[in-house]
């Protein structure tokens, strides 16, 4: 298996490079995570299996190595068994969101506090009658 070529490098057998079909395979699998992150937000495990006609292990092991490549983004629960796609969120967008929803809590608070002040003043009104 050391054969060295005429031209000065080794073989295939030597450097066990994988074989074309094993590249295809494996560049099919990554295309097709990146299709199904695409469509999805959150799949479970089997369905993902079922779809990518893997094994759970190596369809987990085919995800986990595209998330620590940065192909795709995603997060696994394991003991739910679901895989969540979600896009990662800007940080001024979560800002602006949470700036919008405290804007209207505060609208409420206002206009809460304004009905409560108009019932205690019809109350005191009434109460003045009644005497």
């Amino acid at each position: 298996m050391e054969r060295v070529a005429s031209e000065g490098y080794r073989t295939r057998e030597c450097l066990k490079l994988p074989s074309s079909m094993t590249i295809i395979a494996d560049e099919s699998r990554t295309q097709n995570i990146r299709v199904i992150a695409s469509y999805y937000t959150q799949i479970t495990l089997p369905r993902l299996t079922e779809l990518l006609d893997l094994s759970a292990a190596e369809a987990e092991r085919t995800l986990c190595r595209l998330v620590t490549d940065k192909v795709v983004r995603a997060k696994i629960d394991r003991p739910a068994g679901i895989v969540d796609f979600s896009p990662r969120s800007n940080p001024d967008e979560i800002l602006n969101a949470w700036s919008g929803d405290l804007g209207k809590m505060l609208g409420l608070i206002e206009k809460t506090s304004h009905l409560i002040n108009k019932v205690s003043l019809l109350i005191s009104r009434n109460s003045a009658i009644f005497r």
